[in-house]
Formats: C-alpha cells, structure tokens, sequence
C-alpha cells in the first residue's frame, strides 16, 4: 500500500466506521438487498434507535444509500468496495487462525517451539496494595 500523506486519515476514517459489530451486522443484512429500518432491527437483533444511529452514521460516509417509500426508509449498500474490504478482512483472518492451528500440534509435541515456559523464581510472588 502506497498512500500520500493526505490520504492515512480518511482510509483511517473509513476503516472506524466499519470497525464496529453492530454496523458490520447491519452491512451483512444490506449485502443481501435493500431493507427497511425494522427488519434490519429484526435481523440484527436490537433496536430501531440503534439501528438509525448507525444507519445514518454509514449513510454520513457514504456507505449506504436511502429511498423513501412512503412513512417507509429503505437502505441499500452504496459503496461496492465494502463487500471487498469485508472480504479481504475475513480472509486475512481466517489465513491466521489457520496459521495458529498448524502452530499447535508443534507446541503440543514438544519440539521445543512453543514449549510451555518455566518461572526461574522459586518464591512466591508478594501482591502490592
């Protein structure tokens, strides 16, 4: 990544609005289509008022679009590169957890990488108050 100097804020304020579960629940719902406030809050699991503070923070950045239908809001994925980041993240994550787990039978065998370590102190340690 080769980022000018004006970019690093902006990219870090794109990735906090994504860097919260509720959102990225919320993101996931819209991935499958449009969808209003209240069956996003139902599929979701939580509240109406929560759902709309991040709704319109997403919509702020620009990352969801809404349509009025009526007393209705409808809101859709707007920006076609968070399914991208989404994606790269799930994969980056799911490459370590996959690194870990290889990890784990060296250091159960005992081939000396990832042995447990031994405490050199032979006194207890005295609790500060």
């Amino acid at each position: 990544m080769n980022l000018v100097d004006e970019m690093f804020e902006p990219v870090a304020e794109r990735l906090r609005v994504l860097a919260d579960a509720t959102r990225l629940r919320i993101l996931d719902v819209l991935r499958r289509g449009e969808a209003s406030v209240l069956e996003i809050a139902a599929q979701v699991g939580t509240s109406q008022p929560n759902v709309s503070r991040h709704l319109a923070l997403l919509l702020r950045a620009g990352v969801v679009g809404r349509r009025q239908e009526g007393r209705h809001v409808h809101y859709r994925v707007l920006d076609p590169f968070v399914d991208r980041i989404c994606d790269a993240i799930c994969g980056s994550l799911q490459a370590h957890v996959e690194r870990q787990a290889r990890r784990l039978p060296a250091a159960a065998n005992g081939n000396g990488r990832g042995a447990p370590m031994t405490s050199t102190r032979s006194t207890p340690r005295r609790r500060r108050t």
